[in-house]
This record gives C-alpha cells, structure tokens and sequence, in this order.
C-alpha cells in the first residue's frame, strides 16, 4: 500500500459525518491494521458512569471495517452481517481516550472476518470484537 492510500483511508475515515459526530479519531489504517481513538466525553457515558456499549460496539465496527476497506477491489464495498461484542472491563472518563485497534483474519470473495479490540490508556482490554462483513459490489 502506497501512503498517499493509507492518507486516503484516514481521510475518508476522520471525514465521515457519524465518525466526526461521535469523535472517532483515526489514526493509522493499512493492510495489516487499522487504529482508531475515541477521547472520552461525558455524553459517552451512561447512568452507570462508563461509556455506553453502543459507543464502544460503534467504535469496533469501525474499526473492523476499515481493517478490511484496504483490501476490496473497486467497485466492492462492504455491510455488517454480525458483530460480536465481549464487553470486559468499563471505559470511563478517567481514562480521558480509548484507542481501538484491528485486524482482518479472512478474504473471501463474499465475506471479511476482522477482530478487534478497544484499549485502556494502560494497555488494558476493556472490549473484544469479531465482525462479519459482506463483500458487495456497487450498483
């Protein structure tokens, strides 16, 4: 991969209207991972004071989708089938960001599995997640 690609893959990322709107950051997207911050906000928590499960599941769909972007050939795109989600440990305030990380495990012709995790500044996983997304072509 070229870096005016990786450049490319940030910027469609980090210029998307819901990834701006809930603060998702990226920073890295390649053919071998894909990262993704998220600076915590108070109105990412929930009555429990810990970020919002949907938050975090947003944040590693993404991130599992762009592990698996880099790899489709024009004009494929992709659409979530099933995420799994393993919540472990809270994400709180305190932690002030989060950064997610990902990884493409398989490439068929119809199907991308990623994983992903979101970890604590300390290196701590606080959430595990397993995607699977449909290869499509674009109409």
């Amino acid at each position: 991969m070229y870096p005016s690609q990786a450049k490319k893959y940030l910027a469609i990322c980090n210029d998307d209207l819901c990834h701006r709107q809930v603060g998702l950051n990226g920073t890295h997207i390649d053919l071998k991972k894909a990262v993704i911050e998220l600076k915590l906000k108070r109105w990412h928590m929930n009555f429990e004071k810990c970020a919002h499960g949907g938050i975090l599941s947003l944040l590693l769909d993404t991130v599992m989708g762009f592990c698996v972007y880099p790899h489709l050939i024009p004009p494929e795109r992709i659409l979530a089938i099933e995420i799994k989600v393993n919540y472990i440990k809270p994400a709180t305030l305190a932690m002030k960001k989060v950064v997610s990380e990902g990884r493409l495990i398989s490439r068929t012709r119809r199907l991308a599995i990623a994983e992903g995790e979101i970890l604590s500044p300390d290196g701590a996983i606080l959430c595990k997640g397993l995607g699977t997304y449909a290869i499509l072509k674009k109409s």
